[in-house]
């Protein structure tokens, strides 16, 4: 099993950062969330792609309470699109580096 797992897992795999490898996991099940809008779809997804569905619905609840107090400070999607780059990477990168030097 842990071999079908990692195989599973490649599809998200970032050979240079675990949090992007985490960030691809996490854009493919939300994606996936707004296209069945299924749990038992979602149940599903998880088990193929071997996620924890528990923790991946823990993830949208995280998502969702930092959406709604991000837009209830005047910080919504749309505002955000001016600001950020296409190229996540380097939204990630630029972000690690301002949280190290003033760390």
């Amino acid at each position: 099993k842990a071999g079908e797992a990692d195989e599973a897992h490649l599809q998200f795999t970032d050979p240079d950062s675990d949090f992007i490898t985490l960030l691809n996991i996490w854009n493919t099940y939300h994606n996936t969330w707004w296209q069945v809008k299924s749990a038992n779809q979602m149940k599903k997804f998880c088990r193929t792609h071997y996620l924890s569905f528990k923790r991946m619905r823990e993830w949208r609840d995280i998502h969702s309470q930092i959406s709604a107090i991000l837009e209830e400070n005047g910080l919504n999607e749309q505002n955000n699109k001016k600001i950020i780059s296409v190229d996540y990477k380097s939204n990630i990168r630029f972000v690690s580096c301002i949280y190290f030097f003033c760390n």
